[in-house]
């Protein structure tokens, strides 16, 4: 559905644990209802980590050892 947000009512709806007992860890604030967003703990973005040294050493040593 285009334009709706997430809401922990819609979460926890057919489960034993209230919305108020629960905190959110998301990367955007936007997206969860209003009456929600104070439960959301805002962190930065999951970024991959990428390092094409160290994935050239173990290309080498694989080589070298196999």
């Amino acid at each position: 559905m285009a334009g709706s947000k997430k809401s922990l009512q819609n979460v926890f709806r057919d489960r034993g644990c209230h919305p108020k007992m629960a905190m959110v860890i998301d990367d955007r604030l936007n997206v969860w209802d209003d009456k929600d967003q104070h439960r959301v703990h805002v962190v930065p973005a999951y970024i991959p980590y990428y390092a094409p040294q160290a994935e050239v050493l173990i290309c080498l040593l694989l080589y070298i050892l196999y």
